[in-house]
């Protein structure tokens, strides 16, 4: 709807809906400063779960996607090798730093959040073929990585229900990394067998894919319906 606009209205709606979000973001850590995985309690104003998982305070990082996106239309190949080296690794130590000094006690979403997602900007922007962060990321390993990243990540958050299901709360560094190995292989396989047929449209049709979910969320609810019955 908004693309119908003018540039310079998108941007100033845009930026509008941005500062509001993470405004309510900050607030809500300022009311109750805690992270997402401290404390279960869905209360939006009580704790930063509902926060974390809802899209009132998260739009705002949806929207520097779509601010790089437009970004991206524009003819930015004027821009120095130097000036993308830096920007780009800069970005590079921004995700650096949150990985080494954010922890589960990290109020998020919040300001604090700008590090890491500014960071993936500024690498989506101007780390261009010559820039040091390209070459990094360009190896192959971590491209194999990026590929199945999104499998791992769906798959991981079962098999670490599943370890405490068994009654391993506390997973010593053996199992952790069994699991990491075996979420990695799962990954590998649901990328392989299910992400690249679907994502080919030459194999999968939408009415394969429409039957195939509808089918799939039959026998699940059914399966659900059917576990509380008894």
């Amino acid at each position: 709807m908004l693309w119908k606009l003018r540039i310079k209205r998108i941007l100033f709606i845009l930026s509008f809906i941005f500062i509001i979000s993470l405004l309510l973001a900050q607030f809500i850590q300022n009311i109750n400063p805690s992270s997402p995985f401290v404390k279960e309690d869905w209360n939006w104003f009580s704790n930063s779960l509902a926060s974390f998982y809802l899209t009132p305070t998260r739009a705002w990082q949806l929207i520097m996607g779509v601010l790089v996106a437009i970004f991206l239309t524009k003819d930015n190949d004027n821009i120095k090798i130097r000036s993308k080296n830096f920007l780009s690794f800069l970005g590079f130590l921004l995700i650096i730093f949150s990985i080494l000094f954010f922890s589960k006690s990290t109020p998020l979403p919040s300001i604090l959040s700008l590090i890491p997602t500014l960071g993936v900007c500024l690498i989506i922007i101007y780390a261009k073929p010559n820039t040091i962060v390209h070459t990094i990321l360009s190896n192959k390993i971590l491209v194999g990585i990026g590929l199945i990243s999104f499998s791992a990540y769906l798959w991981h958050q079962p098999l670490l229900a599943f370890t405490k299901i068994i009654k391993i709360e506390n997973p010593g560094i053996f199992i952790n990394f069994f699991i990491c190995s075996i979420n990695f292989l799962i990954a590998f396989i649901s990328w392989k067998f299910i992400e690249v047929p679907f994502r080919n449209r030459n194999k999968t049709s939408k009415k394969k894919i429409i039957f195939f979910f509808g089918l799939f969320g039959f026998f699940f609810n059914l399966f659900q319906y059917l576990r509380f019955k008894i």
